[in-house]
């Protein structure tokens, strides 16, 4: 039996430093509110319209201080690529190898079950909060499973106007 640390409320975000589409590299885990969205990768067509959803929340969720960030396994150039048919024009990384997608608490999907020939992670969403803590998490154990961006959308508005955290196991406004 294979068991998954899956990350919790409170707990540090992992420091995963990886390389971006725009040639720079990326700590998933910096400070200031961050919205991580894992995906498939370009072989989804799910993917592919998520991804345009997200580009439509992009702006104004930026405007209200999250980073918004994109990760998947693809290499840079098919990443690239990939956000591009996507419609998606903000920051994303990728080369998520097995032991960060472990680190994440990510299901994978192997080689032996897709016609990729490397792994690649299920979808998933982090906000990490101000102080590098995850604030959230909601991991999928199939593609069809992703957060509804309109129902983020407003909850986010409400966690980072009122600068809402976990603490001690309980949510708290941070004074």
């Amino acid at each position: 039996m294979v068991t998954t640390h899956r990350l919790t409320s409170g707990e540090p975000f992992p420091d995963i430093t990886l390389p971006a589409t725009d040639g720079s590299q990326i700590t998933l885990g910096e400070t200031g509110w961050r919205a991580l969205f894992i995906v498939r990768g370009a072989h989804c067509r799910v993917c592919r319209s998520y991804l345009g959803q997200l580009e439509k929340k992009r702006t104004a969720w930026e405007a209200r201080g999250i980073d918004l960030l994109v990760a998947s396994a693809d290499p840079v150039a098919k990443s690239r690529e990939f956000m591009l048919r996507a419609g998606y024009h903000g920051r994303a990384v990728c080369e998520l190898d097995v032991p960060a997608m472990q680190a994440l608490g990510i299901w994978m999907t192997g080689p032996d079950q897709s016609e990729l020939d490397y792994v690649h992670p299920e979808p998933g969403f982090f906000l990490i909060d101000p102080d590098g803590n995850v604030a959230a998490a909601e991991v999928a154990t199939m593609p069809a499973v992703r957060p509804d961006l309109e129902w983020l959308d407003k909850m986010l508005s409400y966690i980072v106007e009122n600068d809402i955290r976990p603490r001690y196991g309980r949510y708290e406004v941070v004074a």
